[in-house]
């Protein structure tokens, strides 16, 4: 294990009283500190130095090398240079091996490493094991060692794994990696400052794209039952909500009664899909104006805000830019599709509170979902189902128009030859069968238009088509502006990824009256977010439950 402490910090080192010619230093932490919690000067036996010190105690070197007393190759030479005042300022890293009183309740008496904080008290004691060791057994040798101490944290590790133990407030955990200096000095200044959730009022109301919005009692609920869980001490929580009932206004809501209550510092919120990625800003910023956050994109530096957005992908390949600490709260927005394979790497990085986000109902759910998120198999912490949101008039209940299914589902006559339907797929470019649907599609919605959305501007409402391949969308966009000449193209749009500016295009679909529909291939078929939305034209098979719900 190689030796850390402070970056930056300023130590004095001076010669050892006591006539050793084994070069042993004392350690003493900023001149002047009288604070008791430091316990005086603390021995550094392990290392010897390859230069003597004056006779008044002062280094004249330039340079200060510390070599092991014994060969362990787990113990480094450190180097140490003067600063303008003469102190040694530390290059690097380190950690000091320190004496813990006698009484503290072990043989030896001693903590294997400590680290402190920026002022050089103790922040957490490390206690090494060897590999054959489960490293968790461990934990009543350490704990005196930072009751003694003053040390608030502990890590148990035997170089392969490692616990982080909170022992005033939780069990030891294993993590993925140590926390850095700042994200236990972080986690010190919470602690001080946390309220509980109870004394945050949940809000009546909030501002979301310029209208204010009402918290639903649902959502309100979906709060109560998450600050329950984490009284209680639970670290990971699923939540299922429909499609269109606003897991995103409620993540964010939640967010800030975090941020209110001093639970959380830093947020991260991991999406899979970019459109996914573009939106979550935009609400953010709405509702959590007060605090900083940035898209991570590919390629971009990481940036020191509050809420950091970030693709999964993205973030499979950036976790090492990370500490394990560094986050105290990670979103997962569609989470059942997280949890897999490398993907699910991105999420155990991180030592914080989880909350996965799902539409699908529990009943598609696979089992190792609700096994990470810490939930009995169908039992999130909160679901909302979607006849609840229909009954409440929170959703408007879909129908199904026939007449486009069974021209999908009997096949066709092409060129006088049969197809069945999976056959079909391949040759629905054909020109006929996509008029012929594309007619049939914008017949029923200029008829049911009133009936779905009385309350709705005149006209058939906005659509959006599935196509098989962006060929395919082409061809249905274009039938479509042809059923509507008087808008000169403008009636249907492509919105794929090889279109010029598809954000542009998105951004018109949402805000403005044209285009009425929209012609996609898979870039809107999750997690798009636009509540004018009529129609949905499927003209390709969906296999799966889940997409299609």
């Amino acid at each position: 294990m190689e030796p850390t402490i402070p970056d930056g910090s300023h130590c004095l080192f001076h010669a050892d009283r006591g006539g050793s010619r084994d070069g042993r230093l004392v350690l003493v932490w900023h001149r002047g500190c009288t604070d008791p919690a430091l316990g005086g000067e603390f021995s550094v036996k392990r290392y010897r130095s390859t230069k003597v010190a004056a006779a008044d105690g002062t280094w004249s070197h330039r340079e200060i090398r510390l070599e092991p007393l014994n060969p362990d190759p787990a113990y480094q030479p450190l180097v140490f240079t003067p600063d303008a005042e003469g102190d040694l300022r530390v290059i690097g890293e380190f950690v000091a091996v320190l004496d813990v009183p006698q009484d503290a309740g072990s043989r030896s008496g001693r903590a294997d490493y400590v680290l402190y904080d920026q002022r050089g008290r103790p922040l957490a004691v490390i206690e090494a094991k060897k590999n054959a060791i489960n490293p968790y057994v461990a934990k009543q040798q350490a704990l005196p060692y930072s009751k003694a101490l003053g040390a608030p944290f502990i890590f148990l590790t035997n170089g392969e794994l490692t616990y982080f133990w909170d022992y005033q407030n939780d069990d030891a955990r294993p993590i993925a990696g140590f926390f850095s200096r700042r994200d236990l000095e972080r986690m010190v200044e919470m602690r001080g400052t946390r309220k509980a959730l109870a004394t945050i009022a949940i809000p009546e109301h909030y501002v979301r794209q310029g209208e204010t919005r009402t918290v639903r009692p649902y959502q309100a609920e979906a709060m109560r039952a998450l600050d329950h869980a984490l009284e209680l001490g639970k670290r990971r929580f699923l939540i299922e909500l429909p499609t269109g009932t606003g897991k995103t206004d409620l993540i964010c809501l939640y967010l800030k009664r975090l941020f209110q209550a001093g639970w959380a510092e830093r947020v991260l919120v991991l999406v899979d899909r970019e459109q996914l990625a573009k939106q979550a800003p935009e609400a953010i910023q709405d509702v959590l104006s007060a605090h900083s956050s940035y898209w991570l994109r590919s390629g971009m530096a990481r940036q020191e805000q509050q809420i950091t957005v970030a693709l999964l992908q993205t973030m499979i390949g950036r976790v090492d830019d990370y500490t394990a600490g560094y986050f105290d709260v990670v979103i997962a927005d569609e989470c059942h599709r997280s949890i897999y394979g490398a993907w699910q790497g991105a999420l155990t990085r991180f030592d914080a509170f989880h909350i996965g986000l799902t539409a699908t109902p529990a009943s598609y759910i696979e089992r190792n979902t609700y096994d990470f998120y810490q939930c009995e198999p169908g039992k999130p912490d909160f679901a909302y189902p979607i006849q609840d949101a229909f009954r409440e008039h929170y959703l408007v209940p879909y129908r199904f128009a026939t007449g486009i299914t069974e021209i999908l589902a009997e096949g066709a006559d092409v060129d006088d030859e049969h197809y069945d339907p999976a056959a079909f797929e391949k040759q629905w470019t054909n020109e006929a069968t996509n008029r012929l649907m594309m007619e049939e599609f914008d017949r029923l919605a200029w008829e049911s238009y009133q009936d779905l959305a009385p309350r709705q501007n005149p006209g058939a409402g906005k659509a959006i088509v599935f196509a098989i391949s962006k060929h395919h969308a082409a061809r249905l966009a274009q039938y479509l502006n042809a059923l509507h000449p008087e808008h000169k193209g403008r009636y249907a749009e492509v919105i794929t990824s090889d279109v010029a500016a598809p954000d542009e295009l998105i951004r018109r679909f949402k805000t403005e009256t044209y285009p009425m529909v929209a012609v996609s291939v898979g870039m809107l078929d999750t997690g798009f977010d636009c509540r004018e939305v009529l129609h949905l034209v499927l003209c390709r098979r969906v296999r799966s439950p889940i997409l299609y719900q």
